[in-house]
């Protein structure tokens, strides 16, 4: 199955245009909302439904934040029923996910499950991911089921486990975590035209197994100025930065925000169009919720902008490395759908926090 979290090569992914068709207005971000809400809804309860890890793990966080109550009940009974065990989401033996990202679904699953008062989920999950964490380095694996050895400790993956932390009160980890991701951040150069994302067991920052296929490289590589990048690990990093500084009061988690900042200001111009950008404009509200910088704003609206108008008019939307809808998986469509679903209360309500609250 195809995996969002691993694109396609760059060269084999299309960029959408920009595209201002629907006004950025509150309004507007609660229409495309509610679009999406209740298409899935309606995907969910059909009678061919198969749960999976890939399709639910982004829906409890979605549809909590959308106000959807029947369906965040829908889908915690799914995933209790069918894919959860011993603080692991994956326990199912038929379910197609791929294996690579376990941790950073159960993580963003361990948030949602907390958000809505499961905690007999939730805090299972969250101990498991505090379990995960390394004696030395403090990160954490994108997958524990592999051997020791063979791990792999990528930034995206990290800053899913600190969101997950900080939701269930656990400060202290998260603080180790955002400060393995810091490290690996400022200490690399502002001016890299590579940015390693990832470390093995041993804490050296890895290069890709093929250095032409990105998509075997997963998510250790970032080529400034390239088109066709993985724009969501820097992203997620920035909110997590975000919240660590909202957290501690502490300047230092700052630091590689603006790290980051500076690579992005090298970026090709895709970086406002590409599908993996999502997560680029949730960081940026955040940081600007945290800071008040407008440079941090002027990125989540110009980002948010094009995410509305992509948005198909049955509320999902199409990842260029499909030619159509009906060519798209379902539970790649669901994935897209229900995070961009969560993005459209948290980018405004981030907004409104800095004092730039949507019209």
């Amino acid at each position: 199955m195809f995996d969002p979290l691993r694109p396609k090569p760059a060269q084999a992914v299309r960029t959408q245009p920009v595209s201002m068709g629907r006004a950025v207005t509150w309004a507007t971000c609660k229409a495309a909302s509610t679009r999406t809400a209740n298409w899935a809804k309606a995907k969910l309860e059909e009678s061919g439904f198969t749960p999976s890890a890939l399709a639910l793990y982004k829906a409890p966080v979605a549809f909590d934040l959308a106000g959807h109550a029947p369906a965040t009940g829908l889908v915690m009974r799914l995933l209790q029923k069918d894919l959860y065990r011993d603080g692991d989401f994956h326990a199912s033996p038929t379910d197609p996910t791929p294996s690579y990202g376990r941790t950073y679904r159960n993580a963003w699953l361990a948030w949602g499950a907390q958000r809505v008062g499961s905690y007999e989920l939730s805090q299972a999950t969250l101990n498991r991911l505090e379990r995960e964490l390394h004696k030395d380095m403090w990160g954490v694996p994108e997958n524990d089921s592999v051997p020791a050895d063979q791990r792999t400790y990528d930034l995206g993956t990290n800053a899913s486990v600190l969101c997950a932390l900080l939701s269930g009160g656990r400060l202290a980890t998260a603080e180790k975590i955002g400060g393995f991701m810091a490290g690996m951040v400022v200490h690399q150069a502002i001016e890299s035209k590579r940015v390693l994302l990832a470390a093995d067991a041993k804490g050296r920052l890895t290069e890709p197994a093929d250095p032409v296929d990105v998509s075997d490289a997963g998510l250790v590589v970032f080529d400034i100025g390239a088109p066709g990048q993985v724009y969501w690990p820097l992203g997620f990093a920035l909110r997590g930065f975000a919240q660590l500084y909202r957290a501690t009061g502490h300047d230092t988690w700052l630091e590689p925000a603006d790290h980051i900042a500076a690579w992005l200001g090298r970026c090709h111009e895709d970086h406002l169009t590409q599908i993996t950008n999502a997560k680029l404009a949730w960081g940026a509200a955040e940081l600007f919720a945290a800071t008040g910088k407008s440079n941090w704003a002027d990125l989540a609206l110009k980002i948010l902008g094009h995410i509305l108008s992509t948005q198909n008019p049955d509320g999902v939307w199409l990842r260029p490395e499909f030619a159509s809808i009906d060519a798209q998986p379902m539970p790649i469509t669901l994935d897209t759908a229900l995070e961009r679903m969560a993005y459209l209360s948290e980018i405004p309500r981030a907004l409104a926090m800095g004092g730039r609250p949507l019209p």
